[in-house]
């Protein structure tokens, strides 16, 4: 085994189709309540992805959503993607995530704008749960398939549940080859359990599955957020500490930094995937 794979091996240690295993992982380590609203704290309200309702706008922008059209989200998170969807699309929104944390405050969100009957949550896992051939017009996720190592799987999933000529858009972490991964970025996947990918081997998952598909680097623009972000967890610090500890903040910070670093030196990156269901 070479030493690559011994690496990936410490990475894969959770079984994704465990679910009751994947979700308690999830919902004790970095989805814990807490640590959910600390995300939400700078991101904005309804957000857990990187940017929150500015990258959202921009993301959703894109995908050309029609009134009427049903949307599968994989991944909601905490509900602010499929809230503005909603609100600004009229499009109905199936909203599914294996954290039971997230889909609490998910449903606290949507209840607060009052679009509770167009969102429907349901805990389940993407690579298990099943859905009718040809069922959604869009699928959309956002940074969280970093989350599952079986991607060419899921990615056929998805084909067979969108119509044809149907839309999948994905934005997600990627990564350097695994020969420029330095020995703290490996434990930083292990302790997460994430499986990062180069763009063109998620890009290539992908047009196996049977899609056509334009990845976009969007690592500059990932910097400039991270920036953005580090700066208004500063000016919110004392707003911050009155509902979470200075530790809470220490170790926001410090995350947000090192990510930055990361970035900066190309080892971690962000894309985003805009993928089409061939009509015939």
């Amino acid at each position: 085994m070479s030493e690559f794979a011994d690496k990936r091996q410490d990475v894969e240690s959770i079984d994704n189709k465990d679910s009751a295993q994947f979700q308690d992982f999830l919902d004790n380590s970095q989805y814990k309540l807490n640590g959910i609203l600390r995300y939400e704290k700078i991101f904005g309200r309804g957000f857990i992805s990187t940017g929150g309702k500015t990258t959202t706008e921009k993301i959703v922008g894109n995908m050309n959503l029609q009134k009427g059209e049903k949307v599968l989200s994989v991944g909601c998170g905490i509900g602010g993607g499929e809230i503005l969807m909603v609100k600004n699309y009229g499009v109905t929104v199936h909203a599914i995530d294996l954290s039971h944390n997230m889909l609490s405050v998910g449903r606290q969100r949507a209840a607060e704008n009052e679009i509770s009957n167009e969102i429907t949550f349901e805990h389940a896992n993407a690579l298990i749960r099943d859905f009718e051939e040809g069922e959604f017009d869009v699928i959309y996720s956002r940074d969280c398939i970093i989350h599952i190592r079986e991607k060419a799987d899921l990615f056929s999933r998805f084909y067979k549940w969108l119509k044809p000529g149907g839309r999948l858009v994905i934005s997600d972490y990627i990564c350097c080859p695994d020969e420029q991964k330095s020995e703290e970025f490996w434990k930083y996947l292990a302790d997460r359990k994430y499986d990062l990918r180069p763009m063109n081997e998620y890009a290539d998952f992908l047009k196996g599955a049977g899609f056509d598909v334009k990845a976009t680097n969007m690592s500059e623009w990932f910097i400039q957020i991270l920036d953005i972000e580090l700066a208004r967890l500063e000016e919110i610090k004392e707003e911050y500490l009155k509902a979470h500890s200075e530790k809470d903040y220490r170790d926001i910070r410090e995350g947000w930094e090192i990510k930055l670093v990361r970035c900066r030196d190309g080892t971690q990156q962000w894309a985003v995937f805009e993928c089409t269901k061939p009509s015939n």
